[in-house]
């Protein structure tokens, strides 16, 4: 299988680490097959697909970003959080995906179309989300130690707590 490491500048780690990028790493973790470049801030957090085609990375400079992991290419930018994206995660067929971020939101978008289907609005940062594998489900975790959890049906919208 495929690693992902991702890191800061200058935090001590035992594999180099870059700011803006994402390493691709071989199975044994010692060779980097490609690094995926794009975002102008710190990756926070990455998903994979469950068929490790694609993945979504989540910024500090405010997006979500889609690669195609084969040939390493961006395949598209989500925009619409004002804010640090801290977490994000896709469904099992990688049709939609959950994004939390410092502006207080959680928002879901249409990975086909990169449309935000809805947004639900927290009472503090939201700093990491998942989503069920069946796409019915979110968990969320807020900056305050509050866990969430969100059932989706006929999400069309925003969705207030």
């Amino acid at each position: 299988g495929k690693r992902v490491a991702a890191g800061a500048e200058g935090r001590s780690h035992e594999q180099p680490v870059l700011r803006d990028a994402i390493e691709v790493r071989s199975g044994d973790a010692k060779q980097v097959q490609r690094d995926l470049r794009g975002h102008t801030g710190c990756v926070n957090c990455v998903s994979v697909a469950t068929d490790n085609s694609q993945m979504l990375s989540a910024s500090e400079d405010g997006t979500v970003k889609g690669w195609n992991l084969h040939s390493g290419d961006e395949l598209f930018t989500l925009r619409g959080h004002l804010a640090e994206v801290y977490g994000v995660d896709m469904d099992a067929e990688g049709h939609h995906a959950v994004s939390s971020s410092g502006d207080s939101t959680v928002r879901m978008w249409d990975l086909n179309t990169g449309r935000n289907e809805a947004t639900f609005y927290c009472e503090s940062p939201a700093a990491a989300v998942s989503i069920s594998r069946d796409g019915q489900n979110v968990v969320l975790g807020d900056e305050v130690g509050r866990v969430s959890f969100l059932r989706l049906q006929g999400i069309n919208g925003d969705l207030e707590n």
